[in-house]
């Protein structure tokens, strides 16, 4: 049988804020199947599931990449999750409030290009990793895709069951208005949290910003490091990083030469054994044409 992973210790704040998320989902679907609304009931059944998600990782993760999910993120997910079913969906079920979708769908961007950010991030590993501006940019395109597949899953259901979850009859153009309105702050959302992760990368704020910053930093000189012993090993890639100034000096006598500052340059033979170089042709090519002369 396969050995469980331990759970990692988390702070009593975040246990605390998970555990009301979970309470106020569970009093609310019970609520919903008292008052006849049964869908209610399965919402908040796998609402609650889904603020399990850290703990399943864990688990039943094993050795994968999966387990070095960091916690804030299901704390970001209870949230969006409870605020999404006690109040977006009692909103919508008993009221005429159809603003609720605005920091829903903008929330929902913001969550899934922040767990883009962080995936790539961990994917990558120690020794290889990437900028943060490409990481940011990998989580805004999961954080779109995520948001044009929760509008297939609209239109979907709609068409399908007749659910109301766009909020038109079928072909009416107010599916088309709902459905970009909700790409446009899905697409906000995700906006703000490439910025968002990408500063927290970097440490610029957040917990443990000190040693984030210097891990950065670390990374950098690293990389600098791979480079410069990249070129001094391996001169036909310096062509690329220079512009094509060392694209002649692969065919001449020239040596590259790296100093301690970083600075490139090219050091060109002795003047010198250039000269004797000349003489000791010009005096080979006499020679021959006295040879042939002579013939």
């Amino acid at each position: 049988m396969k050995k469980l992973n331990k759970i990692p210790p988390l702070s009593k704040t975040t246990l605390a804020i998970w555990w009301v998320c979970r309470g106020l989902l569970l009093v609310w679907g019970i609520c919903g199947l008292m008052y006849g609304y049964t869908t209610m009931f399965v919402q908040a059944t796998f609402a609650i599931i889904f603020t399990h998600l850290w703990d399943l990782f864990q688990l039943l993760g094993g050795k994968s990449f999966i387990t070095k999910m960091p916690a804030y993120l299901q704390t970001e997910l209870n949230i969006f999750t409870c605020f999404g079913c006690v109040v977006g969906t009692t909103l919508n079920n008993f009221t005429d409030f159809s603003l609720i979708d605005i920091p829903e769908h903008t929330y929902a961007g913001f969550l899934a290009c922040s767990f883009g950010f962080v995936l790539c991030d961990i994917m990558q590993g120690e020794r290889h990793r990437i900028k943060p501006s490409v990481q940011a940019l990998f989580g805004m395109a999961i954080g779109v895709s995520m948001m044009v597949g929760w509008e297939f899953y609209e239109f979907t259901m709609d068409r399908l069951y007749g659910y109301d979850l766009q909020h038109a009859l079928p072909y009416a153009a107010d599916g088309a208005l709902d459905t970009m309105v909700d790409l446009i702050l899905g697409s906000a959302g995700a906006l703000i949290a490439m910025f968002v992760e990408a500063f927290r990368r970097v440490g610029l704020f957040g917990e443990g910003k000190e040693e984030r910053r210097e891990a950065y930093r670390l990374a950098r000189e690293e990389a600098k490091r791979d480079k410069l012993a990249a070129l001094q090993h391996e001169p036909e890639a310096a062509s690329s990083v220079f512009d094509g100034i060392y694209e002649e000096s692969l065919y001449t006598d020239e040596e590259i030469s790296i100093d301690e500052d970083e600075e490139y340059t090219l050091s060109d033979n002795d003047p010198a054994e250039d000269d004797a170089d000349d003489e000791s042709m010009s005096e080979d090519d006499e020679k021959d044409e006295e040879s042939y002369t002579n013939n």
